[in-house]
């Protein structure tokens, strides 16, 4: 086996060398490598010195090569060699060209899997990187072309465009990953080459479904008579119009009920910046029902052991049971719409919906200079949500 010689009597150098080099060259000899006595041993080619390239050039087997055309090969080497070729960088060269995309795909994978927080976005790399290149992944990504990506990614382009830009984006992290390992010398997932050849989708994307922002007043009173850690997480997430996923970890230590305020770490947010919500007088009640006398733990915990809390399908299913067609986080396009009929500030709804509006500066000094206004818009929300009886609007569902 190929390594550094090892000074003992298991490495022997097999008779009949070919000749020493010149000395300005400085290339050793043929050597037969032998790990242990039983073993046949491989045939090496070692070139050391201050001058030109240097390694070692594994050639073969004891047991597959002879000795004499182990000698033949590294003369052919070390002429090779003395005109200046570097054969080592080559060898090397030629195994890097059989690093499969397949592989690259795995090893990128144990970089970016602790930077995602979400079980969901986790789940949709592992289904793009094994599932959607899966025609790719046998090949050596140092030959994969820009026609190959097109290929297979054009018929999911053509009826799921939004999945087919996710997996593109993808590709394409894994691709630069690669270069910087020299593994292969371009990026053919390049996004904006591949939308040039991919054209116009056929289908439009289609966003997620909200529920009219006029039909809110009617659906409230429905979900606050379900039961069930799902519909009020549901119901939190439509008063704060937070994302799934901070609703549904959100932590009693988290909650300032004295300054009405709650504090949603980066680690939990989209865009990993510290996000405080205004709670209204409704958010405080169902906040402070589901905390009780607990002083720590998740508000929202689930059934299975470990401290996990409850799934996106528990909010689902409460939505399925009351039979509204709509989706949990399409209940923030229905806050959105509401404020733009009812000419609430767009800066700070933007803010109460954690969008990144300016550059960072600005958004340093918004998040506490809109507070108030922020708790404002909400409490309007709020009062809106939960209107006198003779202002409740009929909802066919």
């Amino acid at each position: 086996m190929s390594g550094k010689t090892p000074k003992n009597q298991n490495q022997t150098h097999a008779r009949g060398v070919e000749p020493s080099a010149p000395k300005n060259r400085k290339i050793a000899p043929l050597t037969w490598h032998r790990q242990d006595r039983a073993g046949p041993g491989s045939f090496v080619l070692v070139k050391q010195g201050k001058h030109g390239p240097t390694g070692e050039y594994w050639i073969g087997s004891a047991a597959m090569v002879s000795e004499q055309a182990a000698l033949e090969i590294a003369a052919g080497l070390r002429d090779r060699i003395m005109k200046g070729e570097d054969v080592f960088q080559e060898k090397r060269d030629r195994k890097k060209m059989t690093v499969t995309l397949g592989w690259c795909c795995d090893e990128f994978w144990k970089v970016h899997e602790p930077t995602l927080k979400n079980d969901k976005h986790k789940s949709q790399w592992v289904h793009g990187l094994t599932v959607k290149w899966k025609a790719l992944r046998d090949k050596p990504i140092s030959k994969v072309t820009i026609d190959d990506v097109t290929r297979v990614i054009k018929p999911v382009w053509e009826t799921t465009t939004e999945t087919a830009e996710k997996n593109i984006e993808q590709l394409s992290k894994v691709f630069k990953w690669a270069m910087a390992y020299r593994y292969c010398k371009e990026n053919p997932a390049d996004k904006s080459i591949l939308k040039n050849r991919l054209g116009t989708p056929r289908k439009k994307v289609a966003h997620l479904a909200a529920l009219p922002w006029r039909d809110m007043p009617a659906f409230m009173p429905r979900l606050r008579a379900s039961v069930g850690l799902g519909a009020r997480a549901l119901e939190l997430a439509i008063l704060t119009a937070c994302r799934t996923t901070e609703v549904r970890a959100a932590r009693i230590e988290e909650f300032d009920l004295k300054q009405k305020l709650w504090t949603i770490p980066d680690t939990r947010m989209k865009g990993n910046k510290v996000h405080i919500v205004t709670l209204t007088e409704s958010a405080i009640d169902l906040i402070a029902t589901l905390i009780g006398d607990n002083k720590t733990g998740l508000l929202f915990p689930g059934q299975g052991e470990g401290d996990k809390p409850i799934s996106d399908m528990t909010m689902n299913a409460v939505l399925k049971r009351l039979k509204v067609d709509c989706t949990v986080h399409g209940f923030r396009s229905s806050f959105r719409d509401w404020a733009g009929a009812n000419d609430q500030p767009r800066e700070v709804v933007e803010e109460c919906l954690s969008h990144e509006v300016g550059n960072a500066v600005e958004r340093a000094y918004k998040r506490e200079a809109l507070l108030r206004q922020r708790r404002d818009v909400l409490e309007a929300w709020a009062k809106y949500l939960a209107p006198k009886a003779s202002n409740v609007v009929a909802l066919k569902i």
